[in-house]
């Protein structure tokens, strides 16, 4: 890639779980991830199927709309959308190798509700 910069658009029509729904933790140490994590990992991996982008480090924008009834503190939303976007492969390296979620250095969020239509939008930019 150039130095042109380049902006990756993925939807995916859910929310993730919220980061106390994540991972839950047994009385003897091991941890899972809850049905409701694993659903969205399942759902976003489609959405992001042919989608990546090339950098040295990336500005992430995050917009969740929560449908009706919905609830949830926005910080909790961003673990797992990164980790979402880096176990996929949507985040790259100059030499097209998986990069990390560590490599993002800006992000922004918005929830807002959208009663018919819940999902996360995120934008990806290479800003490096």
């Amino acid at each position: 890639m150039s130095g042109e910069a380049m902006t990756v658009h993925i939807v995916i029509p859910c929310l993730p779980a919220l980061l106390n729904h994540y991972v839950r933790h047994t009385r003897s140490g091991r941890h899972y991830k809850t049905r409701e994590a694993l659903s969205f990992e399942e759902i976003g991996a489609v959405a992001c199927r042919g989608h990546y982008i090339a950098g040295k480090a990336y500005l992430v924008t995050i917009n969740i709309y929560q449908g009706a009834g919905a609830k949830g503190d926005i910080d909790g939303y961003a673990k797992q959308v990164l980790d979402l976007l880096a176990n996929n492969g949507v985040l790259l390296d100059r030499k097209g190798k998986r990069s990390t979620d560590a490599h993002v250095i800006e992000l922004h969020m918005t929830k807002r509700r959208d009663r018919d239509n819940p999902r996360t939008e995120v934008f990806i930019e290479a800003i490096l």
